[in-house]
């Protein structure tokens, strides 16, 4: 396994767009990575102003929105793509507190709509996780006040607030919220947990119950809507945490990178679980890699993932955070493909390969001019 950073940015707009900041949100599209929302050093960020990074050539851009601007600033939310538009829900606006709204993009016309749903959606929260599967982005868990709900709920010592292991679907289509009802098998409420999915299967680990970091790891199947258990796996595993990134890389791996332990410290460590066997690996720290709790990670299919933003010092007793920002983190499971290689050699040099890329197979050509954009 190998690592590498992405080049640093070099335009205002490309600084601008490559911020440092935690408590946001990642989603992959094609080659780019989409990132929103979060608190930096000294302000929070926009959900007006998207910030994209295109994992083919290493460059940042910044992607202007309109529309509904209601909750503009905001940390701890979530969100997915589904048929063209962006769903974003939950999280903590930096005026209101913890709100409930789902909010939707659609890329066409880059504008953002506040959703008019029925059924009983979740109650307002934050530092909770989604998945995708067909048109539905399913919801679970996250802290914030209790309201009505069929799951379990831990309140804080503020009598007000604590965490939930509510399992919601969201219809994207009938624009429906449907609360799934708990069983045996759903896991404990939980915050700042993290999620994988591969196919069907959506793999739930870790996060916060009470005072407690958990290492845990759960797996709901889609096709039957059902939580499958626990997963006990075999040999060494990780310890307890939250707020790290939980991401596949493979049809059989998911990543593990980082978070926050439960004596607050700030970990850098990664592992790689492999679902067929059950058994987790742990792999080699990078030569000076940092501390880094409450980014975001986002894998591609050839085996790399890109890890962004987030603090390498407690959030909670630090008086100041220190950001990760201006460069992604990128691991690499498997080797370059000849095919990357090519097409990123090609796009880098297109003058001298200008009257030859007609010859190309169609495929091949929309490729390169998505490399060179």
């Amino acid at each position: 396994m190998s690592y590498e950073f992405s080049p640093l940015p070099t335009t205002p707009t490309a600084v601008q767009a490559a911020q440092g900041r935690l408590g946001h949100f990642s989603v992959c599209t094609g080659p780019n990575v989409i990132v929103g929302s979060g608190s930096g050093e000294m302000l929070w960020c926009s959900r007006m102003k998207l910030s994209v990074y295109n994992t083919l050539t290493g460059h940042w851009k910044l992607l202007e929105t309109s529309g509904y601007n209601e909750f503009e600033f905001v940390s701890g939310s979530c969100a997915a793509i589904v048929a063209g538009s962006l769903f974003c829900f939950g999280g903590f606006d930096r005026t209101f507190g913890r709100i409930d709204p789902m909010i939707e993009l659609d890329f066409k016309t880059l504008k953002w709509s506040l959703v008019e749903t029925t059924g009983r959606q979740p109650t307002p929260r934050d530092k909770l996780c989604c998945w995708v599967y067909g048109l539905n982005v399913y919801f679970f868990g996250g802290f914030g006040p209790r309201g009505i709900m069929k799951a379990e709920f831990k309140v804080m010592d503020d009598g007000y607030n604590g965490w939930n292991n509510g399992l919601y679907l969201f219809n994207t289509e009938t624009k429906e919220w449907t609360e799934l009802e708990p069983t045996m098998a759903t896991p404990c409420p939980r915050a700042a947990h993290a999620v994988a999915q591969l196919g069907a299967k959506a793999y739930v680990f870790g996060g916060r119950y009470e005072e407690n970091r958990m290492n845990d790891l759960h797996c709901f199947d889609c096709e039957t809507s059902q939580w499958l258990g626990r997963i006990d796996s075999v040999g060494e595993r990780p310890e307890g945490r939250s707020w790290h990134s939980f991401t596949p890389v493979s049809s059989e791996l998911i990543f593990l990178h980082g978070g926050i332990n439960t004596q607050s410290e700030i970990l850098s460590d990664s592992w790689l679980f492999n679902v067929k066997s059950t058994t987790w690996t742990r792999v080699d720290d990078p030569p000076g890699c940092a501390t880094r709790m409450w980014h975001t990670g986002c894998g591609r299919a050839d085996g790399e993932v890109f890890l962004f933003g987030g603090s390498s010092k407690c959030v909670f007793e630090e008086q100041e955070t220190s950001i990760h920002g201006n460069r992604m983190m990128i691991f690499r499971v498997t080797p370059r493909s000849l095919l990357r290689i090519c097409t990123e050699y090609v796009a880098s040099v297109p003058d001298k390969f200008a009257e030859k890329l007609p010859f190309l197979p169609l495929q091949l050509q929309k490729l390169i001019q998505t490399v060179c954009r």
